[in-house]
């Protein structure tokens, strides 16, 4: 069957209603139009009667599918924006999320026009991070490391075709190995696993049922475990004079800031994020 742009919109609109919000949707809809046909947004409104091709509606139909069962958007489509940069995603890796890109602003406000930092993000996944920090602080020497093979791939993918040099290594921070990382670092930033495990059913499906597990949930009785792992290594592998920036539950921002604080931390600034929530600390030596 042959469609042009306008009659896709609306398959779009009439197969996700009252499944998504109707914003949702359109925002949806905007999405996949501009990736599956090719085109920029403002063609969509332009140029309605530009037909679609045959293979560009099969892939409609198929990602169409995949959100009638909440799979995310940008797994089906493989990439996603983060920061100005185009970041292949996958199942393997969590999708980068807005409140994140203000993680990263916050480091660059702080950093900018400084040279020769040595930067470290641990538990990169698609490397998001680390290879927005390394385009942005030029001569910054970034490091970066996941407990998962198959991340680690992805992320030196989006490393190469984005042109950035970021030393990627496999590391587990609960573990002693990642001890082992070369020299010490001005900066250390991480958006660990923060969710107690008693929050998954709470969670909007397209993220628990899709997004990797190991990434997202802490047990809930140690929910600040990757914390204090951060925390005794960078007692160690920090600088004096260091910062170490974190993104951390909305119920555990105080908890994370005190547990610098008592770990001989100067400061533990506590910030919120776009929707007003207590989200990031920054901890300095």
């Amino acid at each position: 069957m042959k469609m042009n742009l306008r009659q896709a919109d609306l398959l779009i609109r009439k197969e996700l209603q009252g499944i998504y919000p109707p914003e949702e949707i359109r925002s949806l809809s905007l999405l996949v139009l501009t990736h599956c046909a090719g085109i920029p947004p403002v063609d969509i409104h332009s140029n309605p009667d530009q037909p679609v091709s045959e293979s560009a509606l099969a892939q409609i139909n198929k990602i169409i599918d995949g959100l009638k069962i909440y799979k995310p958007v940008q797994y089906m489509m493989g990439t996603t924006q983060f920061y100005g940069l185009q970041l292949k995603v996958n199942e393997d890796v969590l999708i980068p999320r807005p409140e994140t890109e203000e993680l990263v602003h916050w480091i660059l406000s702080d950093y900018s026009g400084t040279s020769f930092l040595r930067i470290l993000d641990i538990g990169t996944g698609s490397g998001n991070i680390a290879l927005a920090l390394a385009k942005n602080l030029v001569s910054a020497d970034v490091w970066a490391t996941d407990n998962s093979a198959p991340a680690l791939h992805l992320a030196k993918e989006n490393a190469r075709e984005n042109g950035l040099m970021v030393h990627f290594v496999f590391s587990d921070i609960l573990h002693a190995g990642s001890y082992s990382l070369p020299g010490q670092f001005d900066v250390i930033v991480s958006n660990p696993p923060y969710i107690p495990e008693s929050e998954k059913n709470s969670l909007p499906r397209n993220v628990a049922d899709f997004e990797p597990q190991q990434a997202l949930f802490v047990p809930d009785d140690d929910p600040l475990i990757f914390y204090r792992k951060i925390i005794s290594f960078a007692q160690i592998k920090l600088k004096q004079g260091g910062a170490v920036y974190v993104e951390t539950h909305e119920n555990f921002a105080c908890e994370v800031a005190d547990l610098f604080r008592k770990e001989g931390f100067l400061t533990a600034e506590i910030r919120k994020d776009i929707n007003e929530k207590n989200r990031m600390v920054k901890a300095s030596l």
